[in-house]
């Protein structure tokens, strides 16, 4: 039976819980001299920073802003949700110790469940998703014996470029090769080109439905995601797309015609014989450090993944505070390769800022566009990287692009970095 008695003794014991868990979040966030993470004030305990996120352009540039405003660590509220970003190569390093895998769901797994199902290696945390990760890395990172398929999907886009006439789209031809490169690659064949040509256009409407599947509705409804968790879902799902990788690459070049030369310089001053009868294999990357430091450059200035995030079970120290169990910990991957601090100039397209004195000189955290949190670094990093470096090597070193027009390209943080605009460039075999 309910009484006055029952009810005030319900209020004392909500408000003595309220009390304890402001205080131990209290000792969480802080350092041992008492200072706490720290970060922007909150609305409202159910809103927390989301209105300010929903009126920053992009979760990245809203998590720059408050690294510029509070430094290299800093805490902030998703809803009720603490989330702590830590943007610094230090910190990056310090957390690296911690050896953390999983990520955390409260952030990406419920509205990706619909889309890329639970099972996906996006999604899998624990013994499973190491398993599975160990198992595709095993697969992946045996580049050697995939070099024969990566010349001849190559070769192939080469005969098709060399009997262009008139201007033509960057896209297609990027797409045209990676899609080809993974038949072959991951599934001993490959399509028909009219069944190459359909998936190339579903790659779009697939991107166009994600978006609007993680589109979400009024925070208060409670039951869909709004519009700035859609945002960090988005950034947390940009996988390498290795076609994006070589738009930009060839893009950066055709912009910057001098290192688009010095590039096929390098080629054919190490490789021997004609460009046409090419046949690379991995030594020959080894012996091209500047086509790496282009590579390198480009995932710089347009890495498809801004940020990683992880959690642990346990408690953890870092960047001297005490973080709780079950704690987001964004890394702000993006912000730390765009900072003056390791790059001279970061907002430009330089490959000596991967040049043998100046790699050494950085921080080595501050460049790690594949990850490196624990053992989730993306299982195909090195098979990303070989597939452009030879992608890159062939295509420049036959081939001179020019870009139509005084175009710049400006960078579409979503499911995946890419350009807003369409690129267009004229295709001219080298002499």
């Amino acid at each position: 039976m309910f009484t006055v008695g029952s009810f005030l003794l319900t209020a004392v014991l909500g408000l003595a819980g309220y009390i304890i868990s402001k205080f131990i979040w209290q000792i969480y966030f802080s350092r041992s001299n008492g200072s706490r993470i720290p970060g922007p004030p909150i609305i409202n305990e159910k809103e927390g920073n989301l209105r300010e996120l929903r009126q920053a352009e992009t979760l990245s540039t809203y998590i720059e802003g408050l690294h510029n405003k509070y430094g290299p660590i800093v805490l902030f509220y998703m809803g009720p949700q603490p989330v702590v970003s830590i943007g610094s190569a230090e910190l990056f390093q310090e957390s690296m110790q911690s050896k953390l895998f999983d990520r955390p769901e409260v952030l990406f797994k419920p509205p990706l469940v619909e889309v890329i199902t639970a099972s996906s290696i996006q999604l899998t945390n624990g013994p499973e998703g190491r398993r599975r990760h160990a198992l595709y890395s095993h697969f992946f990172n045996a580049t050697a014996k995939f070099f024969p398929q990566f010349q001849k999907c190559i070769d192939e886009i080469s005969s098709s470029l060399a009997g262009s006439d008139g201007p033509i789209l960057l896209k297609p031809i990027a797409f045209d090769l990676t899609l080809s490169v993974m038949s072959k690659c991951a599934f001993a064949g490959v399509f028909a080109e009219s069944e190459l040509t359909r998936l190339i256009s579903f790659y779009d409407l697939w991107s166009s439905d994600i978006e609007k599947k993680l589109k979400g509705r009024d925070i208060d409804e409670g039951t869909a995601y709004p519009e700035q968790i859609r945002k960090i879902v988005e950034d947390a799902l940009s996988k390498r797309r290795r076609g994006e990788v070589l738009i930009w690459a060839i893009y950066f070049l055709a912009k910057q015609p001098d290192i688009q030369d010095k590039l096929a310089r390098e080629m054919r001053q190490n490789l021997s014989g004609s460009s046409e009868n090419w046949e690379i294999v991995p030594e020959d990357v080894e012996r091209l450090p500047y086509l790496r430091q282009v590579l390198n450059e480009t995932l710089r200035l347009r890495s498809p993944g801004p940020f990683a995030a992880r959690i642990s079970d346990k408690s953890h120290q870092l960047g001297g505070f005490q973080i709780p169990p079950n704690m987001p910990v964004m890394h702000a991957i993006g912000y730390v390769t765009h900072h003056q601090a390791y790059y001279e100039q970061p907002q430009s397209f330089d490959p000596e800022h991967f040049s043998p004195e100046n790699v050494q000189k950085r921080h080595p955290f501050a460049f790690k566009p594949f990850g490196f949190a624990g053992n989730r670094m993306c299982p195909g990093n090195r098979f990303a990287v070989q597939e452009a470096s030879v992608s890159l090597a062939l295509l420049i070193s036959r081939f001179h692009f020019r870009l139509v027009g005084d175009v710049t390209a400006t960078p579409n943080v979503g499911f995946v970095t890419r350009p807003n605009e369409e690129i267009w460039v004229t295709v001219e075999p080298r002499r």
